[in-house]
């Protein structure tokens, strides 16, 4: 097996496990609403990195918008975009008793996708990540609760260009990666679709 799928399988063994202590670990402003313009941007471009599930889902959004090259742009901007809608109207009084549950399968669904090497048809592909993406803006939404409206347009300012950036660096490691692996890039992305199902299921059960 090459060395480089070696090591990845083992990071991507540990990742379920690690995930699990990082359950509650999610709030940039240790549980304090914003409060100014800057603990606002701030929180926003530290909530998709520091909580995991949201994280692991923007890498999927990057592998899977990299399977479907050509509606790139618009399954990055769909995504973004409903990532900010559901913030929104989370903050607007938009309470869902389903967002966890939603997260976990967007996770599972996504990691399947990966799994199989293939994004399926682009526009259902997009339609997917829309929906995924309003849930995961609900998630995102939580952090705000309670802060005045300076702030909060200053933190979707900044989970909205955390995510932008974090899509444009992956999909560059990812085109060098499938240059660096060759042959074994699919194997890659299986493995790394099959800890994005793991994470999914230890949220669906936690």
């Amino acid at each position: 097996m090459n060395p480089v799928i070696k090591r990845l399988a083992a990071g991507l063994g540990i990742l379920p496990l690690a995930f699990v202590g990082q359950l509650h670990a999610h709030h940039p402003m240790g549980g304090e609403a914003p409060a100014t313009l800057f603990q606002g941007f701030a929180s926003g471009l530290a909530h998709p990195v520091i909580d995991v599930e949201h994280a692991l889902f923007i890498i999927a959004v990057a592998v899977l918008a990299s399977l479907a090259t050509r509606l790139r742009p618009l399954h990055w901007l769909g995504f973004i975009g409903m990532t900010v809608l559901g913030a929104t109207l989370h903050y607007l009084g938009w309470h869902s008793g389903v967002a966890e549950l939603a997260i976990a399968l967007s996770l599972v669904v996504a990691g399947v996708f990966m799994v199989l090497g293939r994004s399926g048809a682009g526009w259902l592909t997009g339609g997917f990540l829309v929906i995924a993406g309003l849930f995961h803006g609900y998630g995102y939404g939580e952090t705000i609760i309670g802060s005045e409206m300076g702030p909060v347009l200053a933190y979707l300012l900044g989970f909205s260009l955390i995510q932008a950036l974090l899509l444009v660096l992956l999909t560059v490691g990812l085109q060098y990666m499938r240059k660096r692996l060759g042959r074994h890039h699919a194997t890659a992305l299986r493995a790394a679709g099959v800890a994005v199902v793991a994470v999914g299921g230890v949220l669906l059960f936690a």
